[in-house]
């Protein structure tokens, strides 16, 4: 059950992060952008990723919608962790009490393997000492996408502070609202077991090869524009854990589905970004909106 359980989060991290509308060129029939026409306005929806490869930019498609929209709306307020660090009580989400240790958690065997894996990918692992090791098998995840090419300052959200910020641009920065906080998001790992954190990071190391084929896969099937596959592979995945996706995809959708709504009752064009998984599927915010008579309109 516990690999069953690793498996599914690896997959929710790659299809919620990593999967997005943004490409070298757009040369796609479609993107992962999506229009929905409220009574006043319209809501233009992103399925956003949060690392890409150096050198991927945002497609005009993107560029257009970020241009029309007045107000940005993230799953975060990302904003405020652009210009900050994190509050104390994300950190006690990340971190152990105060008298234990990474080293200890994890027993001489297993944080010796993470110390080898974590040099051959060049990451200090002193910082970490005091860390969950779902914080740290998460951390090693994004390191090992760096070796084969990704870039974590490349992801969409930070492409879309930095257009918005930019002392190039005309300084007329727009309003960003986040669908939840830090603390929220940080809950859906901080409450795993102790004995699953430890399954997490040892998966981590030993299917790090896989994790990155896994994610070459997903990318090619989006740059094919291919929503069915991405769509299959996040169900596959999810069979066997549905009480996993329930709570970090559907709970969550049915949670910020009044906050869409509100925007759409507005008079104000806005770019929503969120994971693309949030976006597709059953329970999906596409069949949620549709299923309350709005019209949603893949670009």
């Amino acid at each position: 059950m516990v690999g069953i359980l690793y498996r599914t989060i690896s997959v929710y991290l790659i299809l919620s992060l990593l999967c997005c509308g943004v490409s070298d060129a757009s040369t796609k029939e479609h993107h992962s952008l999506w229009v929905v026409q409220g009574k006043h306005n319209k809501a233009y929806l992103l399925g956003s990723v949060h690392i890409l490869k150096d050198g991927m930019t945002l497609p005009p498609a993107v560029t257009a919608a970020y241009d029309d929209a007045k107000l940005l709306v993230m799953e975060l307020d990302r904003a405020s962790l652009y210009s900050g660090g994190l509050k104390q009580s994300s950190l006690q989400l990340e971190t152990l009490p105060e008298d234990q240790t990474l080293a200890a958690a994890l027993g001489p065997e297993l944080y010796a393997e993470f110390k080898i894996y974590a040099s051959s990918l060049g990451f200090d692992t002193d910082f970490m000492s005091h860390y969950q090791p779902w914080f740290a098998a998460m951390t090693l995840q994004i390191y090992g996408y760096g070796k084969a090419g990704f870039n974590a300052t490349s992801g969409v959200e930070l492409q879309l502070l930095d257009k918005n910020f930019s002392p190039n641009g005309s300084g007329d920065a727009k309003p960003i609202v986040g669908l939840e906080t830090m603390e929220e998001q940080l809950r859906l790992f901080s409450h795993l077991s102790m004995e699953e954190q430890r399954q997490y990071l040892h998966t981590t190391i030993q299917e790090s090869r896989i994790q990155t084929q896994q994610l070459q896969q997903i990318v090619d099937a989006w740059q094919r524009g291919d929503l069915d596959e991405l769509r299959k592979i996040s169900m596959d995945s999810f069979k066997q854990s549905p009480e996993f996706y329930k709570r970090v995809v559907t709970d969550r959708n049915q949670k910020w589905l009044p906050k869409f709504i509100d925007l759409l009752n507005g008079r104000e064009n806005c770019l929503i970004v969120v994971g693309v998984l949030h976006l597709v599927g059953d329970g999906g915010m596409i069949e949620l909106l549709q299923h309350r008579g709005y019209k949603v309109v893949q670009q």
